[in-house]
Parts: structure tokens; C-alpha cells; sequence
């Protein structure tokens, strides 16, 4: 006996059939009925109401049906243009948006520790159905605190963060719902999950994370021409010297994501590169004041990673 709860029933009727007949976008939220007829009184709780669905349209963005709810061989109620919004679902996104706790939104690379995050959906409604999926009411409350413009970023970022956590410990072979994983900030400003330390960054539509038991840092920039003010106040004569046989954007990139990369594992902030000396590479790896970064170009990006010291 719960108001509204049999034509919620017939709605999700109707929205299965898309979810089995399409391969992409296959959550379907209704957003209006054209017309309701009712032609009896409500059925009473525990009878058995045939609902038949005739599917009339279905486009790239909406499914509309005309709806017969039939009860004791009559007809009850006719729905007519029962529409549904189709949401973006891929399929990474559709195995999250089923079983989040047991499938992530992340990939992985054969042979490096971090975890990538792009976006697999086209508009802000989509969006904040993967927000509720990883969000819990503390974060979602966080997530309302940032200006609208940084929203897409911080989501991606916390999307990386989980994952990378829920991966390192298993994710597949036991369930961990993202909900489950709290991030915190240490006084350095490092983000650390139950006692495991991660790094984040972000730049455009695309966000990469790294988790260990020690404090770590990794960092991705657009390969992209500096300016030679940039050059003089970011890198020394020896730095360049490095990579004097490289492709001049690309070692620009790969020397300051390598800064950036030990300034966010110390938690120091990059307040001065020149602070943080290039003293060596070893193809794309680098060292920097002493710590081991990796680099790897991964399209238009370099993304750099430490090792723990």
C-alpha cells in the first residue's frame, strides 16, 4: 500500500526493455507522461496488475511508450507518452552504475601504479548519477562547497582516489563500494585513506591517481610550449642540458610534472622550482633532489609519478 508505487512499477517496466534492448546509455528516468486516464478504483494490495508496453519512439536521448495497466480483466489505467530520458552509460560506466562495488571507472596500465580517470558522460545530469555513486553525504556536501567551474575536476580527482584505493586492495575479488572510502587531508595538505597515502591531479578531462603505503606524488601536464620566462625561472642550464637531444616541449614537460610530482609527495607545494634540482635521467625516468620520478607520455600528457623514499 505505497502511493504511486504500481505506476513506478510500470515505469520500470518500460525501462528495463531499454536497458536490454540498447549496448550504451541504457538508464532510462522518466521525465513526464502526457496523458493519465484512470477507468476503475485502485487495485488492492496483493493483486496481480498485467502491464502491457508498447514502445512508440526511441532516439539518442529519449524512449516514449503508451502504457495498459489491466486488473480482474479489466482496464485500470492507460498512460499515454510516457517518456524517458536516456542517461550516458558506456559500458565501464554501466558495470559502476549496477554493481559499483565491484567495478571502477579507472584504468590501468600494464607496468605503472597509477590509475586514469576520463569522463564517460556527455552532460551534468549524468554526472551527478556517478557523483551519488561515489560520493557519500559528507563529500556530497564538500561537493556542493566548489565553485561550479571546479566541479567536473574534483569529482574526477575523488573518482581517481577511490579507485586507485579500491583497486590496490583487491577490488573484484571482494566488493568495496566507493561510498566506503573517506578521503582525508593530512597538515601538509596530502590526501591519505585509512592510513594509505594517495596523490591526485587533474588537467582538462582527464585525472590520475596513485596510492602506497608511503607518501607519494604524482602530477600530469599538457605538453604544450613555455615561455622563456617560464624556462629561466623553472630549470637550469643543467636540466635543459638533460634533454638537449629530446623534443623541447616534451622535456619541458617531463622536467616540471617531475617537480611537481616530489613537491606534491613532500607536501611542500611547488613555491620554487629551481628548489628541486633535475640531477639526473635515465631515459624517462628522472631524479629529482634525490627522488626517483617516472615519467610516461600518455597523449597529449606527460604523467609523473615518484617512488617512496
Amino acid at each position: 500500500p505505497a502511493p504511486g508505487a504500481l505506476l513506478d512499477c510500470a515505469g520500470q517496466l518500460m525501462g528495463w526493455w531499454v536497458m536490454d534492448h540498447e549496448t550504451i546509455d541504457r538508464l532510462a528516468m522518466p521525465v513526464h507522461l502526457a496523458k493519465l486516464s484512470f477507468f476503475a478504483d485502485h487495485p488492492a494490495p496483493g493483486v496481480k496488475v498485467e502491464c502491457r508496453v508498447r514502445m512508440r519512439e526511441l532516439n539518442d536521448r529519449e524512449a516514449r511508450a503508451d502504457h495498459e495497466l489491466i486488473a480482474d480483466g479489466k482496464l485500470w489505467c492507460r498512460i499515454d507518452g510516457w517518456t524517458d530520458r536516456r542517461f550516458d552509460s558506456d559500458l565501464a560506466l554501466w558495470k559502476v552504475l549496477q554493481y559499483p562495488e565491484r567495478h571502477a571507472l579507472a584504468e590501468t596500465h600494464a607496468g605503472v601504479p597509477y590509475v586514469k580517470v576520463t569522463e564517460h558522460w556527455r552532460n551534468v545530469s549524468s554526472r551527478e548519477l556517478v557523483m551519488r555513486r561515489y560520493l557519500g553525504a559528507g563529500e556530497r556536501a564538500d561537493h556542493e562547497k566548489v565553485a561550479m567551474r571546479g566541479r567536473r575536476a574534483w569529482l574526477l580527482g575523488r573518482i581517481a582516489i577511490k579507485d586507485a584505493v579500491r583497486l590496490s586492495r583487491g577490488l573484484g575479488a571482494q566488493p568495496i563500494f566507493p561510498v566506503e572510502i573517506e578521503v582525508k587531508i593530512d597538515p601538509q595538505g596530502r590526501a591519505i585513506v585509512d592510513g594509505a597515502h594517495v596523490s591526485v591531479s587533474h588537467k582538462d578531462d582527464v585525472a590520475v591517481a596513485i596510492s602506497g603505503s608511503q607518501p607519494v606524488g604524482i602530477d600530469i601536464e599538457t605538453i604544450a610550449p613555455r615561455t622563456d620566462g617560464f624556462i629561466r625561472i623553472s630549470f637550469a642550464d643543467g636540466e635543459l642540458a638533460l634533454g638537449a637531444h629530446r623534443e623541447k616541449d616534451e622535456w619541458m614537460t617531463r622536467l616540471w610534472t617531475a617537480k611537481e610530482a616530489v613537491a606534491k609527495m613532500r607536501g611542500t607545494g611547488m613555491t620554487d622550482p629551481r628548489a628541486l634540482p633535475v640531477t639526473g635521467a635515465d631515459g624517462d625516468t628522472l631524479v629529482v633532489d634525490g627522488v626517483r620520478v617516472h615519467t610516461r607520455r600518455d597523449g597529449a600528457h606527460v604523467i609523473a609519478w615518484t617512488e617512496a623514499e
